[in-house]
């Protein structure tokens, strides 16, 4: 599932998508004389943990672990 796609100059453009367990950021360059592409992705399983972790209190924590359960099933 495509979150973001933004052309952030006329050559380049970063994409943001949850797609197999996984948040993932790429980006891509695309010039007369140079191509390049990066990116990198995170569990999404191990954010949410890192996220509950940061937000005190537990009410979060039943939100969060239907949100886990939801996105296994993109």
């Amino acid at each position: 599932m495509e979150i973001l796609k933004k052309q952030i100059s006329p050559e380049s453009d970063v994409v943001v998508e949850i797609a197999g367990g996984k948040i993932i950021l790429a980006a891509k360059l695309d010039t007369e004389g140079v191509d390049a592409q990066l990116s990198a992705s995170v569990s999404t399983d191990y954010f949410l943990d890192e996220l509950a972790k940061k937000i005190p209190g537990t009410i979060d924590d039943a939100f969060l672990a239907i949100l886990k359960q939801a996105l296994k099933n993109l």
